[in-house]
């Protein structure tokens, strides 16, 4: 099967990360183009687990300034950060910048969540379709490998929005504290 894609990024590292992932998966992406999807979607999933680490961070970096975490879990936090996070003001706008960004990050990751169920659905459209029209079918192993790796993002996505909750909560605590 050939096919030609023509990928736009809004940043370099997404461009160059696509280039590369599309280069290396050229075997997957000859075999069906519906990888290019999976491609972008694991991409996708990378950052916006970044992300989320990141805002995880921030809750546990004032978790452990405010004392309010078992000792195991508290985190090396920098002098000067401790200096700025115990000032109420200084934790409550690092604290209102987090909520801004972890009510956005929910939206993402239900768009997400219904972007991979839709690669399955169309998946399962392309195949049937080059039936109707007498075209080969993508072999059943290479259909098989597509649905599990799509398969495999969901799940990943879908520990992703418990950690975000998880998050959300831990976030809502510190605000009460405050």
């Amino acid at each position: 099967m050939s096919s030609m894609f023509f990928v736009s990024a809004r940043d370099k590292t997404t461009a160059e990360f696509l280039h590369r992932r599309i280069i290396s998966g050229s075997g997957l992406l000859k075999q069906s183009p519906l990888y290019l999807l999976a491609f972008v979607l694991d991409e996708r999933l990378d950052r916006y687990w970044a992300w989320l680490d990141g805002l995880r961070r921030q809750i546990s970096e004032i978790e452990t300034v405010t004392g309010m975490v078992p000792d195991g879990w508290r985190m090396h936090v920098r002098p000067e950060d401790i200096r700025r996070l115990k000032k109420p003001v200084a934790r409550l706008k690092q604290l209102h910048g987090s909520q801004i960004q972890l009510s956005h990050l929910v939206i993402v990751l239900k768009f997400l969540l219904r972007l991979g169920t839709f690669c399955v659905e169309a998946t399962t459209a392309v195949e049937e379709l080059r039936g109707g029209l007498g075209l080969p079918k993508t072999k059943k192993s290479h259909e098989k490998m597509l649905f599990e790796h799509t398969e495999f993002f969901i799940s990943r996505l879908e520990s992703a929005q418990d950690k975000a909750q998880e998050v959300i909560e831990r976030h809502q605590i510190q605000v009460n504290v405050v």
